[in-house]
């Protein structure tokens, strides 16, 4: 991309955002190439709201809970998934929801109340009574149809009537597409709950987390090693 095709995208998102945060969607991307990972932890809205009537989708879309034989079934198409780690998801108990439309698989979503990849030096290990979206996918011509909300919902029904677990996620500081949003109720409001990420030196990624994310237990730490205990 030249100079004057990022001073037009600076320009589009200056429009949308304001300076403050166009300039901070281009920093944070710089910072991101250079191996900066910085991160809102956000934790859902109560539970009690989860069993509300399903997001409506599309005619012609089905969305259910997914098997491992539905992703070997797709396996090689383009998917963005690996095969073996798919089996590993299921070997240790993580829900998926899967959609198709007509016959062919157009998205799904994973989500684990254990552990879970961060990138391929990094894991996150899940507080207790969260539950953790990892691994989301919708193909490109299939989005903006409220798939992914309804994958949600579909994974929300599958826990026990008693379960009183609440969502857990992270975004990039700078991720403005994602952090901005319309009115929402402050019932339904999620929470931000500090920060988590990485530095990479020498080619190693070195987690960090703030005072609040320790606080709730959500914290990354590389592969092999082991989160602090808490008492």
């Amino acid at each position: 991309m030249n100079f004057k095709d990022k001073l037009e995208r600076f320009s589009q998102h200056r429009r949308l955002w304001g300076t403050t945060r166009a300039l901070n969607f281009f920093l944070g991307g710089l910072l991101q190439r250079l191996g900066v990972s910085i991160n809102y932890v956000f934790v859902g809205a109560d539970d009690g709201l989860r069993k509300a009537q399903a997001p409506e989708i599309p005619p012609g879309y089905e969305t259910r809970l997914g098997t491992y034989q539905d992703f070997v079934d797709f396996d090689g198409e383009g998917y963005d998934y690996d095969l073996s780690a798919v089996e590993r998801y299921f070997a240790n108990g993580d829900r998926c929801a899967v959609t198709f439309c007509d016959g062919t698989m157009v998205g799904y979503r994973f989500n684990t109340i254990v552990e879970a990849p961060v990138t391929e030096q990094l894991s996150v290990r899940v507080p207790d009574g969260f539950i953790y979206a990892y691994k989301a996918w919708i193909h490109a011509k299939h989005r903006r149809k409220n798939l992914d909300s309804r994958a949600v919902w579909v994974i929300n029904q599958s826990r026990p009537a008693d379960c009183r677990e609440r969502d857990i996620w992270y975004i990039a500081t700078h991720n403005y597409p994602s952090l901005l949003h319309g009115y929402v109720n402050p019932k339904a409001r999620s929470l931000r709950m500090g920060l988590v990420g990485w530095v990479t030196l020498f080619g190693k990624q070195l987690p960090f987390s703030s005072r609040g994310a320790k606080w709730l237990g959500f914290e990354f730490h590389r592969h092999g090693t082991f989160p602090r205990q808490y008492v």
